[in-house]
């Protein structure tokens, strides 16, 4: 028994090589740099320099979407109330997450797209995983529910999975469905 965790203990003495193995040649560790061989396989070489940097624009694009945000804020708040109004979208239109993710990643999307004057829906799901064929009949209640209440047809914004699923709901309830946008989706995915 382990003393610290209650668990059995594990056999964790020395391994000896078996005679495939070690007459085998394997390249020695890099030790010349900071990166260990294993981040540097043979034929690939280290990032240049630019591309590492290129990778730093995301922290610019936050920037430049914050300005935005307050700029937008700003105007609305100088003109008049009844200037505000925006004019609503007729379809609905409901989120999909992608594998792993759940409703709070696609907060942003939402709270632009009302903006604009669209009425999104959360999908429901709080982290994509699971049995896709269950998160489909899930969803396609979550659908027929809006579509109902809405009494029009639902528009799908789905994110990579959220997207295959979409295109699977789209193909089989073409009755509840008006369009659908998809988002870092395979579009040759065998599912």
């Amino acid at each position: 028994m382990c003393g610290e965790c209650g668990l059995p203990a594990r056999n964790l003495g020395p391994v000896s090589q078996s005679t495939t193995t070690s007459s085998r040649h394997e390249p020695p560790p890099d030790s010349g740099g900071p990166l260990g061989s294993f981040l540097l396989p043979e034929g690939f070489a280290r990032p240049r320099l630019r591309d590492v940097l290129r990778e730093t624009s995301v922290v610019a694009e936050a920037g430049r979407y914050a300005v935005e945000t307050l700029d937008e804020r700003r105007r609305r708040w100088a003109s008049s109330y009844a200037a505000r109004a925006v004019q609503e979208s007729s379809d609905p239109v409901i989120l999909v997450p992608g594998f792993m993710a759940g409703d709070a990643t696609l907060r942003g999307m939402s709270r632009s797209l009302r903006r604009r004057g669209f009425r999104t829906y959360r999908s429901h799901i709080h982290a994509n995983v699971g049995c896709t064929l269950t998160a489909a009949a899930e969803l396609e209640t979550r659908i027929e529910s809006i579509a109902i209440r809405r009494d029009s047809r639902v528009r799908i914004v789905g994110h990579s999975l959220g997207g295959l699923l979409a295109r699977g709901l789209a193909v089989r309830r073409p009755d509840l469905i008006s369009g659908i946008v998809t988002m870092g989706s395979p579009m040759l995915a065998p599912g």
